[in-house]
Parts: structure tokens; sequence; C-alpha cells
């Protein structure tokens, strides 16, 4: 996406989904989160499009469109969103005992 940051291992899980067509994916996977505030500037030969979304806009869009995320992402993002959450949380919290 043309930039770097640090990423940190917040969890990982194991899933089973058997699709319509008969395949199925069961993977192990691995979720990293990172911060980072600045231009973005993919690689134009390898992406074609990217967006930038809210934790509610994704929610709203996965409740609409439900076909346009992978099955591993309708369980991840709720684990990411609640850990990120508890996480700012616990600044707030840390900034206010600060004071």
């Amino acid at each position: 996406m043309g930039f770097t940051t640090e990423l940190i291992k917040i969890f990982d899980f194991t899933y089973k989904h058997r699709f319509e067509n008969g395949l199925t994916e069961f993977e192990f996977d691995h979720v990293f989160v990172g911060h980072y505030d600045g231009e973005v500037l993919p690689d134009k030969d390898e992406v074609g499009d990217y967006c930038f979304m809210s934790f509610d806009e994704i929610e709203l869009s996965l409740k609409s469109h439900p076909h346009k995320f992978t099955p591993w992402f309708h369980i991840a993002l709720p684990l990411v969103k609640k850990i990120i959450q508890d996480s700012e949380s616990k600044k707030r919290s840390l900034k206010i005992n600060e004071k």
C-alpha cells in the first residue's frame, strides 16, 4: 500500500467454511494491527482500488453486502473492534488517572 508501519499480533483463530460450490476453506488465520496516519500510495500494478472506512461503515456494509467480504472477515472484525476499543478505553483511563 506504499507505506510501512509496525504491526502487532492481536490474536489468531481457526475457522472452516463450506461454500455453495462444494469448496471448503479450513484456515488458521493470524490477525495483526498497526497504526498509520499518512498518505497511502499503492503500487498501481498490485492494487486496483482501496478504501478507508470506519468500523460503523464497515459493519453497515457487512450487513447490506455480506457477499463482498470473505468468511473469515465476518469472524475477525468484531474481535478486532473489541480489542481496539478496549485498548483505547485503557489509554483514556490511564490519562485520567495521571492527572
